[in-house]
């Protein structure tokens, strides 16, 4: 069987699982110490929206373009940095809302998923005034970091 190496794969996918596992271990850090035990799989959401938002953006504005320049790199990190917030809120409420369909969630009413957009840009935006603008300079880093890898 043929051993993968990390190096190797695609720059989206190598982005995607060092930001991804970046912001789950944040999520985690951040839940563990400030929230109680119904934040416990936040990290869930923090990784996989971040996670599906770098694989994405990086995708198609990195890794398809024969030459990428500083100034792309820094532009596709900040916004997969800021977008990656919104995506984490939406899939927590969207995993609450589909709870909430089975009847096995906290919420009263939970928000539907046309309701959760606007709901998850005002989280976001909120997370991100706190400790999430510390993942803008982390996502640059990251990206300069693995171009300069490959």
């Amino acid at each position: 069987m043929k051993q993968v190496q990390f190096f190797k794969l695609g720059f989206s996918l190598r982005y995607a699982v060092l930001f991804g596992g970046t912001s789950a271990l944040a999520g985690w850090l951040f839940t563990a110490s400030a929230m109680g035990e119904d934040w416990e799989n936040f990290w869930m959401y923090s990784g996989s929206g971040s996670f599906l938002v770098a694989w994405g953006l990086s995708y198609f504005s990195i890794e398809r373009r024969a030459d990428c320049s500083t100034m792309r790199l820094v532009t596709v990190g900040t916004l997969i940095a800021l977008l990656s917030h919104w995506c984490c809120w939406y899939l927590l409420l969207l995993v609450g809302y589909t709870k909430g369909l089975a009847g096995s969630t906290s919420f009263a009413d939970p928000a539907t998923p046309l309701e959760a957009v606007p709901m998850a840009f005002g989280y976001a935006l909120f997370s991100l005034a706190f400790l999430g603008w510390t993942a803008v300079p982390i996502s640059i880093a990251i990206a300069i970091w693995l171009n300069k890898r490959s």
